[in-house]
């Protein structure tokens, strides 16, 4: 984690949120954080921030993985320890993994169309819990360049209306610059319904080795100015305040692969 704080550093960031990976499942899922790590991972984080505190600021954060089975885990583990913000992801649907390859894993072939929308009935499901603050890469399914349907865009729509009266953020999430989509975590015109019901937004690069921080933050700043969106929500101990955007030139090359980054 030094590593990344250095070059956080380095790049001019004022402030940077660990929001490492909790995957609690059925199957073995290589990269992950176990629950008996997530102590070491906290006091580990509370010691790079008194190490940097003259530097730079630093926050700590966990990316869920949302699992029906395991909410109560999940509300205990948020409980037990003072972490700034909370992130909600699914990658996993009836065990099919759709972050590896498009089609999938666990699977023969699944058919694009019942994963988007399976991917919405998992979505709608952790909607109904409160353990998290911001949704994670929210049109994940786009990700290996297939298109979502417009039904798929219909029922995300509704279903983001129910979260305007949460405090809940969607994250900008730019690694997906970097993927056959070729564009962010969510779309342009899903930012567009965002803005026009008023539910925050806040930016993550999704970095999985030091030189991916900061990725395409110029591009992602434009995309949500040109959506009509000025501000960013950021998380102190989970509770939510406005900063503006701010001019933004950070690298916006793809990057070559690294052996070690998750798919």
């Amino acid at each position: 984690m030094a590593a990344f704080i250095r070059h956080a550093v380095a790049l001019g960031f004022k402030e940077i949120c660990f929001l490492d990976h909790l995957t609690i499942t059925d199957s073995v899922r290589p990269m992950t954080m176990e629950v008996a790590e997530v102590p070491l991972y906290f006091q580990a984080i509370q010691r790079l921030k008194r190490d940097y505190s003259d530097r730079i600021g630093i926050k700590a954060g966990l990316e869920i993985e949302f699992h029906p089975r395991h909410t109560g885990l999940f509300n205990q583990i948020v409980a037990d320890f003072a972490f700034d913000v909370i992130g909600s992801s699914i990658h996993q649907l009836d065990e099919v993994d759709i972050v590896s390859g498009p089609n999938g894993s666990g699977a023969a072939n699944p058919d694009p169309d019942h994963l988007q929308h399976r991917y919405l009935d998992y979505l709608e499901m952790m909607l109904g819990y409160e353990y998290f603050d911001i949704i994670c890469h929210l049109d994940l399914p786009k990700k290996f360049g297939g298109n979502l349907s417009p039904s798929f865009d219909d029922r995300l729509a509704d279903l983001l209306s129910k979260t305007a009266g949460r405090n809940l953020a969607i994250e900008v999430n730019t690694s997906g610059y970097d993927h056959a989509a070729a564009e962010a975590y969510p779309s342009p015109h899903i930012l567009a319904t965002l803005n026009q019901t008023g539910i925050a937004v806040t930016i993550g690069s999704d970095a999985h080795r030091p030189e991916e921080i900061g990725r395409h933050f110029g591009r992602a700043t434009e995309m949500l100015q040109s959506a009509g969106i000025g501000h960013l929500t950021v998380f102190t101990a989970r509770r939510p305040s406005q900063v503006p955007i701010p001019p933004c030139r950070f690298p916006s090359k793809r990057l070559p692969p690294s052996r070690n980054a998750l798919p």
